[in-house]
């Protein structure tokens, strides 16, 4: 997929989320160029439907994403992800 369905952005990490939950497709993406391109680095399987991230220090970056698969039943994922400053900014 070159872009999830629902970019983020959250203090500046770079984040995406998304899926369809009839198909049981659905993950958490990142961008390291400022939202032009986008990599899955959480395959769930699941509609991703809400997130909210922490700073743990100026380069780690904790998300947490809560969804649910085609049989309705929840499913919460985590990703630490190290962002370096030229990885932050651009235009959504």
């Amino acid at each position: 997929m070159a872009d999830p369905p629902d970019p983020l952005r959250h203090e500046e990490a770079r984040l995406g989320r998304g899926g369809n939950v009839y198909s049981g497709g659905g993950g958490i993406y990142f961008s390291k160029d400022g939202g032009q391109t986008w990599s899955l680095d959480v395959d769930s399987g699941a509609e991703m439907d809400a997130c909210d991230g922490w700073w743990h220090n100026p380069v780690k970056f904790q998300v947490w994403c809560a969804g649910y698969d085609g049989s309705l039943t929840g499913r919460i994922y985590t990703l630490t992800r190290t962002v370096l400053p030229e990885q932050v900014g651009g235009d959504e």
